[in-house]
């Protein structure tokens, strides 16, 4: 068997699960965060809808009152202890009644800020909502997710790539068994379960198929020895025959259909006094017979003996 490295079909496998995952754990990526996106804008919407509430209530009186300290006391306030970076004040004519800015540390990453405004009776607030612990928070989230999508890609590979070394497993068995059937060894069996997978039917059918190719090469070698026999036989007899034909006083002289010389015997080279070298076999038996180096006796005789076909 030979090795097939990186081309083995578990790495095929595990390949196709791999990229499969992939695209499925991009996918999901993508929906997540369009999803998270989505969560975080309906915040932003449903914490504004409740500031524009809280601020109309507490900011109301004091505009109304044309009360500038208490509204500057009310702003800073609302700026330090809730989730506002900036807040600003204007009335109808765009004069500013009061601002005020939540500071940032040195180093501390730009703060991601959602505005909007609150009409209020002769006035205007203007809002910066901070969404930088809500946004940082859904990064987490959305990161923690990702690990975990990671996590269980890399379970499903290290799953895939067990359960594909039992088949592959399974398979070299099956090539092993089928080199040794290639070498003539077909006593050789593959392992499969009557009730089994698809790989143990697939067994199944090559053991029956070696088990009939076996009985085939059996009887097949039964008949080459019995060919063997009667050719061995034959053979002997053949000898015989031309041993009792070589030993007869009288020349014979075998032709075939086509009137050329198959066999000629020592008598009849004798007798027509035929040179031992010449050849004979395959000649005309009209021509052959006038190599004869001299007369023959009794020539009318001798002549009758030899009737071409």
């Amino acid at each position: 068997m030979k090795a097939v490295g990186w081309r083995s079909l578990r790495w095929r496998l595990l390949a196709v699960v791999l990229s499969t995952h992939a695209l499925v754990a991009g996918v999901f990526a993508f929906v997540l965060g369009q999803e998270v996106e989505k969560f975080q804008l309906d915040e932003v919407q449903r914490r504004s809808e409740t500031l524009r509430v809280e601020l109309a209530a507490a900011l109301t009186a004091p505009v109304l009152e044309r009360d500038y300290v208490a509204l500057r006391e009310i702003v800073e306030q609302l700026v330090s202890v809730a989730e506002i970076h900036d807040l600003v004040i204007v009335d109808v004519a765009g004069r500013e009644l009061a601002r005020a800015v939540s500071s940032v540390a040195p180093g501390a990453p730009e703060p991601v800020i959602h505005r909007f405004e609150v009409a209020l009776p002769g006035a205007t607030v203007r809002v910066g909502l901070d969404q930088t612990a809500a946004t940082t928070t859904m990064r987490a989230v959305s990161r923690a997710i990702a690990l975990d999508a990671l996590l269980a890609i890399v379970a499903v590979a290290a799953l895939t790539l067990l359960v594909s070394s039992a088949w592959i497993q399974r398979i070299r068995t099956m090539d092993r068994v089928l080199d040794e059937w290639t070498e003539g060894r077909f006593t050789a069996r593959m392992d499969g379960r009557e009730d089994g997978d698809e790989l143990d039917r697939l067994a199944q059918g090559f053991n029956e198929l070696a088990q009939e190719v076996q009985r085939k090469m059996q009887s097949l070698e039964a008949a080459q020895h019995a060919l063997a026999l009667s050719l061995e036989s034959v053979q002997q007899e053949r000898a015989r025959l031309m041993a009792l034909i070589d030993a007869m006083s009288l020349g014979v002289l075998f032709v075939d259909r086509q009137d050329r010389v198959r066999y000629a015997n020592q008598a009849l080279r004798r007798i027509w006094l035929i040179e031992p070298d010449v050849d004979l076999i395959g000649q005309p038996a009209g021509e052959a017979l006038q190599r004869s180096g001299g007369r023959l006796a009794l020539p009318d005789h001798f002549s009758r003996l030899y009737r071409p076909q």
